[in-house]
């Protein structure tokens, strides 16, 4: 009894541990996709600006 009581808070302390990490690497790839798109914006020597 003791022993399944362990394992399940071990599989609840994994889930909140991969839930989080999810969490950060979708803000940091949110974050870097933005950057992308935004980045000829604030770049003037860019091909972006040089496509005309």
């Amino acid at each position: 009894m003791l022993n399944n009581e362990l394992w399940h808070q071990h599989a609840f302390a994994n889930r909140q541990q991969s839930a989080l990490l999810l969490l950060l690497m979708g803000g940091f790839l949110a974050h870097y996709r933005t950057m992308a798109l935004t980045g000829p914006m604030w770049r003037p020597d860019s091909e972006w600006f040089k496509h005309e």
